[in-house]
C-alpha cells in the first residue's frame, strides 16, 4: 500500500466523524435550507411592488435628490439579494455564498430603513409603514440566516481542525524512521575461479 493511499484513507477516516458531527451538531439538511431560502426569497420579492409605489421624482427638490439614488440602489439591491439567494440555494454548504447573502440583506435593510424615512416625510406614511412592516415580517428569516451562517462557520472550522490534526499525524508517521530498520544485506563476494 502506497504512502498516498494510506494518507488518503487516514484523512477520510479522520474527516468522516467531523463531518457527521457537523451535520448532527446543528446544520440542517440541504432540503430544509433550500426550503428556508425559498421562503426568504418570497419575502424579499414582496418588497418589489412596494418599491414600485415609491416615486421620489415627485417629491420636493430637497428630498428627491438624495432619495432617488437610495431608491434606485434599493431596487438594485433587491435583485442582487435574490440572485445571491439563488446561488446559495444551489450550493448551501458554501460559506462565501452564505456571507454574500448575509451582507446583501444587511445592506438592503439599511437602505430600506433610510428610504422609508424619506417616503414617510415626502410621499405617504402608509407606504413607509408597509415597507417597514414587510422588513419586520422577514426578521425571523434574517435571524435564521444569521444562525445558519454561524453554524456553518463552526462546522467548517471543525472540519479544518480535523484535517490539520490528521495532516500533522500523517507527517509524523512519514517522518518517523521505520520500526524495523535492518541494514540492507550485502551481496556475497564472488569467488574467483581458478
Amino acid at each position: 500500500m502506497s504512502v498516498r493511499t494510506r494518507f488518503a484513507g487516514a484523512l477520510a477516516a479522520a474527516l468522516l466523524p467531523a463531518m457527521a458531527a457537523a451535520q448532527s451538531g446543528g446544520l440542517p439538511p440541504v432540503w430544509e435550507i433550500r426550503k428556508f431560502l425559498e421562503e426568504f426569497s418570497t419575502e424579499v420579492r414582496r418588497l418589489k411592488p412596494i418599491l414600485d409605489q415609491v416615486n421620489p421624482a415627485s417629491w420636493p427638490a430637497e428630498g428627491a435628490a438624495a432619495f432617488t439614488d437610495q431608491w434606485k440602489a434599493a431596487r438594485n439591491e433587491v435583485e442582487y439579494t435574490l440572485r445571491s439567494v439563488e446561488i446559495l440555494s444551489e450550493k448551501p454548504d458554501k460559506l462565501p455564498a452564505v456571507l454574500e447573502v448575509h451582507f446583501r440583506v444587511q445592506a438592503l435593510e439599511s437602505m430600506l430603513l433610510s428610504l422609508a424615512g424619506g417616503v414617510r416625510r415626502y410621499q405617504n406614511p402608509a407606504v413607509a409603514q408597509l415597507l417597514t412592516a414587510v422588513m419586520g415580517e422577514n426578521a425571523a428569516n434574517r435571524d435564521k440566516l444569521r444562525q445558519y451562517l454561524t453554524d456553518l462557520a463552526a462546522a467548517k472550522e471543525e472540519e479544518l481542525t480535523a484535517m490539520d490534526r490528521e495532516a500533522q499525524r500523517c507527517r509524523q508517521l512519514l517522518m518517523r524512521p521505520p520500526a524495523h530498520s535492518r541494514p540492507a544485506p550485502r551481496p556475497a563476494p564472488k569467488e574467483t575461479q581458478k
